[in-house]
C-alpha cells in the first residue's frame, strides 16, 4: 500500500509529538484506547475512518508494538476547535 504525502506527514507529527511529550512506552500490554475527535468544523465526518491511521501512527511511533494488543476502544466525537484534533487517552488492561 502506498500512503499518501499527508498520511505520511501526519505518522512524522504523531512520532515528533510522541518523542517532544515523552509519551509511555506500553510494550506488548493488551490496551484501553479512548479517543475524542473534535472536528475543524461542521463537515460530516466518520469516526470510524479515522481510527486505524491513529493506530498505526501511534504504534510505528512506538508506543506499542501492535495494534492487535487493543482490546477495549472508544471513540467520541466532541466539540469543534479550529483546526482539528484529536485527543487519545491509553491505558495498560492488567
Amino acid at each position: 500500500m502506498v500512503l499518501s504525502q499527508k498520511g505520511r506527514e501526519y505518522k512524522q507529527a504523531v512520532a515528533e509529538y510522541v518523542s517532544a511529550n515523552n509519551v509511555p512506552k506500553f510494550g506488548d500490554s493488551k490496551l484501553k484506547i479512548t479517543m475524542i475527535l473534535q472536528p475543524r468544523d461542521k463537515r460530516k465526518i466518520d469516526l470510524d475512518n479515522r481510527i486505524k491511521c491513529v493506530l498505526d501512527s501511534l504504534q510505528e511511533a512506538g508506543v506499542f508494538n501492535d495494534d492487535f494488543q487493543v482490546d477495549d476502544l472508544h471513540i467520541m466525537r466532541g466539540q469543534q476547535v479550529p483546526g482539528g484534533r484529536i485527543l487519545v487517552t491509553i491505558e495498560a488492561i492488567e
